[in-house]
């Protein structure tokens, strides 16, 4: 798309994953456009990126991680300097760092040991980058900050079930949305989680199926 949301070319190939592709991830970054995606094989994700430039030039994959286990989401974000990622695995939350410019990887970041079954969206924001997500144990919906050294804060629990929230920053407020379908909150939630402390809940829009049921 030009600046004035114009096709300018499409179906743009992006190559050979080798393998199956279960999970995808985009971001722009200094170097143009970071692809992700994960090749399942019988016991393991391996986690693969490949560099697509605005001129519509795909580079090789290159292998991030191999993952000894099932990933259950990858997302991804850029921090001005470095490519963030993060995902999900039986094994809990991980993250790690990628050079936009040599694609030098650096060591994965265990967040906590949970069973992450669902990851949603990332954003950096504020100097942390929040990551929402969903644990097998609790049931529950988290959003985590990490800093740039690695320390987490208090997860913050939303109520739901079976979700997880996308997130947004305009640089000045970071907006979380999630799906929500127990009364009196069904349908789209948001929430701001910044400048200072998170708002209330508040309805995005309201589940047609419960106005119809009363």
């Amino acid at each position: 798309f030009d600046n004035n949301g114009e096709v300018i070319q499409s179906n743009i190939p992006i190559g050979d994953t080798h393998g199956w592709p279960n999970y995808n991830a985009l971001i722009a970054d200094s170097s143009g456009f970071l692809v992700l995606s994960t090749k399942a094989t019988s016991s393991t994700n391996d986690l693969y990126g490949r560099r697509v430039s605005a001129a519509d030039v795909p580079e090789d994959w290159f292998l991030i991680r191999s993952i000894p286990s099932r990933v259950t989401g990858i997302a991804a974000a850029f921090d001005g300097s470095q490519d963030l990622v993060a995902w999900g695995d039986s094994s809990g939350l991980w993250t790690l760092q990628i050079d936009p410019q040599t694609n030098a990887v650096s060591s994965a970041r265990q967040l906590f040991s949970d069973n992450v079954d669902q990851l949603g969206g990332v954003a950096w924001h504020d100097q942390k980058l929040w990551i929402g997500y969903h644990t097998f144990q609790d049931g529950v919906i988290h959003l985590i900050a990490v800093s740039s050294d690695g320390t987490t804060s208090t997860p913050l629990d939303l109520v739901g079930f079976n979700s997880y929230p996308q997130l947004a920053t305009n640089g000045a407020n970071l907006l979380s949305v999630r799906s929500e379908v127990t009364p009196p909150l069904v349908g789209v939630v948001g929430r701001f989680l910044s400048p200072t402390t998170a708002s209330a809940d508040f309805i995005v829009s309201k589940s047609a199926t419960l106005k119809q049921n009363g």
